[in-house]
């Protein structure tokens, strides 16, 4: 792991720097659905960050938060660690997004994934003094105080990680709208897009409905018809 921290930074910050321009001008256009990440996708990216990212911890996190409980990137952000955790340290059952932090003052409580909670684990052992789970990256590596990466660095942040791990369509809208979509494909009888809706911190079922992606078997659903 300290390899990756020290032995690699250089090289991904020069990356990162010489890609910023063409990432910014391909940037998603407003109104543009973000790509979803296929489960080759997602093993890309969890590979890349693995392996070459400068800050392997913090970004499987984010990524993690984002793919399996839905959150924004305003609300991993201003998420802080405690928000995962219990009072005695323990993982907690679930991902609680505050109502100062959830969109239009929603607060909501996601069910704790193992892959999140995994990474939650690892991320105390490795910055046991870090409270916030985007923290500002230059200020940390000069022995500043903790502080919180802001929303918009952050967000031109995971577009540029997108990039750099072969993934040029995606955004950090993209963890959101997998998992919408995902948890939309496996309602089987027991469940409803209502609870889809709960989840994901909608206001109206409509705007659920706009991030789920149609399938591209619609025959098989009509033929499970009995």
């Amino acid at each position: 792991m300290k390899r990756k921290y020290k032995d690699r930074f250089r090289e991904v910050a020069v990356r990162l720097a010489s890609q910023h321009g063409a990432a910014s001008s391909k940037r998603s256009t407003p109104g543009k659905k973000a790509a979803l990440l296929l489960p080759k996708d997602i093993q890309q990216v969890e590979q890349f960050i693995l392996s070459e990212s400068p800050y392997p911890v913090a970004d499987q996190l984010g990524f993690r938060l984002s793919l399996y409980a839905g959150l924004r990137a305003a609300e991993i952000v201003q998420m802080s660690i405690a928000d995962l955790v219990e009072r005695d340290g323990s993982i907690s059952s679930t991902v609680t997004v505050r109502p100062d932090i959830g969109k239009g003052g929603r607060g909501r409580s996601i069910p704790m994934h193992p892959k999140i909670a995994d990474a939650v684990r690892t991320f105390i052992k490795f910055h046991p003094d870090m409270p916030f789970i985007a923290f500002a990256r230059r200020g940390w590596r000069r022995g500043d105080p903790p502080k919180r990466q802001g929303v918009s660095t952050y967000t031109n942040y995971v577009h540029r990680m997108y990039r750099l791990a072969g993934l040029s369509s995606h955004s950090s809208h993209s963890g959101r709208r997998t998992f919408i979509t995902n948890l939309a494909r496996n309602l089987g009888k027991d469940f409803s897009i209502r609870d889809v809706q709960v989840l994901a911190g909608h206001a109206r079922l409509e705007t659920t409905q706009e991030y789920i992606e149609p399938s591209d078997n619609i025959a098989s659903l009509v033929e499970r018809l009995k």
